[in-house]
């Protein structure tokens, strides 16, 4: 359980980050690619220092983790479009519902139990993430491109969170160190190709807070594979995102001066839930 508490943690620490850097005016795509570039530094000095363990499952790993990395690149440019189109709240909410998919996936293909108490906490995934998402939105007229993107974001959290799992069964020693290198190189270069078309320079200011959080990134996924290698799916993914999303929302509350709605507590009793039935089960 450790692992999952130093998960939380790090990805809270990460995103607040992030956040800083939009407040501050940064260039966001920049302080991405420097994220990912950063974290791909960190991953493969790692690496080279505690390789024991990696050469198992090397060419899945390897194959996870590009697969991995085209994907936060993909859904980086469908969480942008989203927010464009149905705005931040829903778009984060959606996201979040993403984790029913590697869930149902360890069930299917890893026959991973799940007790009624645990399929009581998956139903209630939808409607906590709408009620707790953030209150940063816009008037939503459905369309088929309104659809469309938030499938799209649905689908590719939840490809992204299954990848994950299948790399967490794939070793242990410096088998996660591979994986991230692997992610994080194909990220970066992914993100780094983005930023060339559309001639964006990156500024010193965004390089710094990209390489702080890069190294956030590198612990919250790594503390992720750790805690996905003793626990089980249907515990990882309810309790990390529910426990991450009422953090970020009491600090929005209490560093940035963010009002915390009505139905927003009521999505807090409903994440708590989540997290104890995920965890009593």
């Amino acid at each position: 359980m450790i692992f999952l508490v130093l998960h939380i943690l790090s990805v809270v620490g990460f995103l607040q980050g992030m956040r800083y850097a939009q407040v501050r005016k940064m260039n966001l795509p920049a302080v991405v690619a420097a994220n990912y570039a950063g974290a791909a530094l960190f991953s493969a000095a790692a690496l080279f220092i505690w390789r024991f363990g990696a050469e198992g499952h090397s060419h899945e790993l390897i194959r996870y983790g590009v697969l991995n990395g085209c994907l936060y690149v993909l859904h980086m440019m469908i969480l942008l479009g989203s927010y464009r189109v149905v705005g931040v709240g829903l778009t984060t909410a959606v996201a979040s519902m993403g984790m029913v998919i590697p869930i149902l996936v360890a069930w299917v293909l890893w026959s991973e139990p799940i007790s009624v108490g645990q399929w009581l906490a998956v139903a209630l995934i939808p409607a906590t993430m709408l009620l707790i998402r953030p209150d940063h939105g816009r008037d939503v007229r459905w369309s088929f491109k309104a659809e469309g993107v938030l499938g799209a974001n649905f689908l590719a959290a939840g490809l992204i969170g299954t990848v994950h799992r299948a790399a967490s069964l794939r070793g242990a020693g410096a088998a996660p160190l591979l994986y991230q290198t692997c992610l994080f190189t194909a990220a970066a270069v992914c993100s780094g190709l983005c930023l060339l078309r559309r001639g964006v320079r990156p500024k010193a200011a965004d390089m710094r807070i990209g390489v702080f959080v890069g190294l956030l990134n590198v612990l919250a996924t790594l503390f992720l594979l750790l805690a996905l290698g003793v626990l089980l799916t249907i515990v990882v993914y309810p309790t990390a995102n529910c426990v991450r999303i009422m953090l970020n929302l009491f600090i929005g509350w209490q560093v940035w001066a963010e009002r915390i709605r009505p139905r927003q507590m009521l999505g807090v009793a409903a994440a708590l839930a989540i997290v104890l039935l995920a965890n009593l089960g």
